[in-house]
This record gives C-alpha cells, structure tokens and sequence, in this order.
C-alpha cells in the first residue's frame, strides 16, 4: 500500500536547481531516444493560480529515519536483485522511474509496489531539463508520469528530475503532472569511478537522520545507448551500488538509523513537535 502523507510547502516563481555540477551527456531527442515518434500532445496546460509544491533535499526532525531512493529503474538486470535484498533486511524504498523503462517493464513494477515500496516519477527517457526548452520538459515529464499511471493506477505524486537538475518549467510541469513533491537528496554513492562496494558504503555510513540517500536500479541515457563506453561504465558502476546495498543497510542500522520510504520520512518529520512547540 502506498504511504502518501506528503507534506506541501511553498515555491513561487521560476526556479533554477543549483548546486550541482552540470554534465556534458548525449542530447538526443525523445523521439530518437525511444526509438518511437513522440506521442500526441495533451491541449496546453494552464499555469495553477493557486496551491503549492515543495523541493526536498532532506528533513528536519526526523527522528532518526532516512529515505532510500533508486533512480532510473525499473531494470530486469539491476531491480529484482534489489527488491531481494530490501526484503531480506525488511526495508522499504522508493523507486523514481523512467517512463520508458515502465512501459517496457511493467510487470516489475507491479513486483516493487507488491513489496510495499512507493513509485515516483524520473521522466520519461532522462534528457537533461536543465537544457531542454518548455516543450520537451513538459513532454518528458508528462509522459513519465501517465506511463506510472497506467501501470500502477495512479499518478505518481514525486518527481525527480535528471541529473538532480531543471528550470523553472520543471517546476511547473512537475506540479502540473501531480507530482507533490520535487525530490533531490542530500547523499548518493559519493565515488566518482566505479569504485568498489566497500569504498560506497563507507561513504553512505555518513546517512544521518533525514537524509534522502540516491542509488540506481538503471542507467538513464545509458539504455538507448547499450554498446556505448559510456553505458558500460554504468553497468559496472550500479553493479557496485547493488553489492555495497547490504552492508550499506547493517552500517545504517548499527548506528541507529533506519531506512524507510520517502512518505514515511515526511511523515515523522509532520508527525515531530515543531522547535517551537517544544520550547
């Protein structure tokens, strides 16, 4: 069952992510990407006069419990090998989702929602919204979204964008998809090569209490793209982040920290006695 107690908070204007190095990846359009012509285009949405959506790198409050986060799925190769090892601890996750990989992969993610985790949107085929202009952010974004809808029978209410990056038409269109929340994170497997499972959980062992942690069951651009260099590094690098998963879990554990979905981190952050309150 999903866990959607998700708080709202207020963003006004045009918002630029910052704060993250920009990458120099492929820019393919979507349609060459997916390897299928783009799909029709829903009438022109109107700007919301009102309401409010919220960007959430981490949490205050939060009693101990941080957010487990997996990007770019769902994938036969890297997903099901995941979902065991989130079952073997009893812990649940949160899956941001590539449109495309859904509509190929639908009955995987019947398995993660079947677990007990929660879907969110990651667009449809990962371009870059930092660079992409109104339409194709609007396409992405949309697309991700009514690709979840039509596999899990709801519209996801999380959107992450690419990269941790977007401009103020990701806002927009986030909001308008149905997304609550734009979720970043505040920690992801820290090595810049592949790396080795043991040098990835010591650098997660720095998972504190609110922390939104990001780690990958895909590989982005990297699946329209299967014999590139580029791609194959991926395939070692998540074959890393899946080994280091299990002591990444203990170490967390061992220092008081547990793991659960990002609805269940809001959750404690809207159940905790505000500082004020406490005073």
């Amino acid at each position: 069952m999903h866990r959607r107690d998700l708080l709202a908070g207020a963003v006004s204007g045009a918002f630029g992510v910052a704060g993250i190095s920009r990458l120099d990846l492929l820019k393919q359009d979507d349609a060459g990407a997916a390897g299928a012509p783009p799909a029709e285009r829903a009438p022109q949405h109107q700007t919301p006069h009102q309401g409010s959506h919220r960007v959430v790198w981490s949490v205050e409050n939060a009693g101990g419990l941080a957010a487990l986060t997996f990007d770019d799925g769902p994938t036969p190769e890297l997903t099901p090998r995941i979902l065991d090892v989130l079952d073997r601890y009893g812990v649940g996750a949160t899956f941001l989702m590539m449109g495309h990989n859904v509509a190929r992969h639908p009955g995987l993610v019947e398995e993660v929602v079947a677990a007990g985790h929660e879907v969110g949107n990651h667009t449809w085929s990962h371009v870059n919204l930092n660079d992409a202009d109104e339409e194709t952010t609007r396409t992405e974004i949309e697309r991700g979204a009514d690709a979840i809808a039509a596999a899990i029978g709801a519209r996801p209410t999380l959107f992450r964008p690419p990269r941790g990056q977007m401009s103020g038409w990701g806002l927009r269109y986030a909001a308008l998809s149905g997304a609550e929340i734009t979720l970043m994170w505040s920690i992801t497997r820290g090595v810049k090569d592949t790396g080795t499972p043991d040098a990835i959980a010591q650098h997660l062992a720095a998972i504190g209490s609110g922390d939104v942690a990001c780690l990958h069951d895909g590989l982005g651009r990297g699946h329209f793209n299967p014999d590139a260099t580029f791609t194959q590094d991926l395939v070692a690098r998540r074959e890393v982040e899946v080994a280091a998963l299990p002591r990444v879990i203990e170490e967390a554990r061992a220092r008081g920290i547990t793991l659960v979905t990002v609805s269940e981190l809001l959750a404690a952050e809207q159940a905790a006695p505000s500082e004020a309150a406490a005073s």
